[in-house]
């Protein structure tokens, strides 16, 4: 029996399997197998921009969503599925650019607000980022993704204006009833919220949570954003950075109280001196009185 060989199915369906199994260069191999044969088909560069995104080589698979947009500028998915490897190389800014794009195509998307939402709160655009997640769950009540991030921006944003402690606290407890209290970050949003709204115990117990259930390579992090919660502090997104200032300011404070000591210690030295001498001098006229 003689293969076809215009027929990429096999070739198509060891690809699948090699995915499944993680085996990513192997899979580029067999989509790139397919493309020879079907040059640009955009159902082969999504699969092979999806295995390149697999195995690390970020930069080959926007090459390939661009290779896809090129030809099709209205293709949705590739714009979207650009825009995500961009925010995953904290290209916050072509990124959001990216979603910006898809939602011309569909206004409707919950996903491309809340996308572009976040990438925009990266960018220090939190008013603009409030105003997508507000719309995300104006078409999706049910969007958890979308409540967690409106919590984190109510609860840790700079701008005095947005800041809504009691409001974070409402959207991570959405978060958390929608996901079951199972999703480590709506836990971990509630309890910065909790923390923001001065309730330091009770964001102390949900941090505890986030502690127990975060993955190996988080726990670090999450057990020094308990330390801060345990110490009446808010959250804050380098705690790190954050203990160092506090030390070099505690130093700093210290050495200003040090001086100040010690002037004060120079002079009290200096007026006991200049009491001995007084007294010496009187003690010395006495005698020669006598």
């Amino acid at each position: 029996m003689k293969l076809d060989p215009e027929d990429i199915t096999p070739i198509i369906n060891r690809a699948a399997v090699r995915m499944a199994q993680r085996e990513f260069e192997a899979a580029i191999g067999d989509y790139t197998e397919a493309l020879e044969v079907r040059e640009g088909n955009a159902g082969l560069l999504r699969q092979r921009a999806l295995a390149y995104k697999s195995a690390g080589e970020m930069e080959k698979a926007i090459q390939d969503y661009d290779a896809i947009v090129d030809d099709n500028p209205e293709d949705v998915a590739a714009i979207m599925g650009r825009g995500y490897i961009r925010f995953q190389q904290h290209e916050y800014a072509a990124a959001a650019a990216d979603f910006s794009a898809a939602l011309e195509l569909n206004e409707k998307d919950p996903v491309a607000w809340n996308n572009r939402g976040y990438n925009r709160y990266q960018l220090g655009k939190a008013k603009e980022a409030l105003s997508d997640y507000e719309k995300a769950i104006e078409l999706a009540p049910e969007y958890g993704l979308a409540h967690q991030n409106r919590a984190w921006l109510l609860a840790t944003t700079d701008d005095e204006s947005l800041s809504d402690a009691d409001a974070a606290v409402e959207a991570a407890k959405k978060a958390c009833e929608l996901n079951g209290y199972g999703n480590v970050s709506d836990l971990s949003a509630l309890a910065a919220a909790l923390a923001a709204q001065g309730e330091f115990k009770e964001a102390v117990g949900w941090q505890e949570k986030v502690v127990e259930s975060a993955p190996e390579d988080a726990k670090e992090f999450a057990g020094k954003i308990l330390d801060r919660y345990r110490a009446g502090k808010p959250y804050i997104a380098d705690p790190a950075a954050a203990e160092k200032a506090e030390q070099a300011a505690a130093e700093r404070e210290a050495k200003k109280k040090a001086e100040k000591e010690n002037v004060a210690a120079k002079k009290a030295a200096a007026k006991q001196l200049a009491e001995e001498a007084e007294k010496d001098a009187k003690a010395t006229g006495l005698e020669k009185a006598e």
